[in-house]
């Protein structure tokens, strides 16, 4: 973990906006996933209101996970946003 924070320590953070709750709300609401996974879903929202084009993660789970990725993208598309790409470290190395 320190190794993962020190890589991105430069990075630029987004700001929290009122939109973000709105979003992560209408779509928790779905049930799409767990409770547990709303970090999860709060990644997105983020990335969506903030017009970040992709996410990488680990977290097949939830988040890279080919079952539930269509699902959300429907979900966030409903609510009137763009969700995210979401790739894999691996997935983004080898895209062409």
């Amino acid at each position: 973990v320190e190794r993962r924070m020190e890589a991105i320590r430069d990075f630029p953070s987004l700001a929290m906006d009122s939109r973000i709750d709105k979003v992560m709300n209408a779509i928790a609401s779905r049930r799409i996933l767990p409770v547990k996974a709303l970090d999860d879903l709060a990644h997105l929202s983020f990335a969506a209101v903030h017009k970040v084009r992709l996410v990488v993660t680990w977290n097949f789970r939830h988040l890279a996970n080919p079952d539930i990725l269509p699902v959300l993208r429907r979900a966030f598309k409903a609510e009137g946003w763009d969700m995210p790409e979401v790739f894999t470290p691996e997935q983004l190395l080898t895209a062409r």
